[in-house]
């Protein structure tokens, strides 16, 4: 996981929002985008966030959060 001005970065980076429908909440401030294994949310209250994963066994990455 990554938080912080890193995270804002990445946030901005990589796409516009994805449908709300799809989203892992409703919350009227919660922002999500994803790419690829990388997922990153903004919420006003708790700022940025990305999450990532990887597999130890084969060194490829993975998805990092589960809604």
């Amino acid at each position: 996981m990554v938080a912080g001005a890193a995270a804002k970065d990445l946030f901005l980076q990589i796409g516009p929002d994805i449908a709300r429908e799809n989203a892992c909440s409703e919350a009227k401030d919660y922002r999500e985008r994803r790419r690829g294994d990388v997922s990153c949310v903004h919420m006003k209250s708790a700022g940025y966030s990305c999450y990532f994963g990887l597999d130890l066994k084969t060194g490829k990455g993975m998805h990092g959060a589960i809604c």
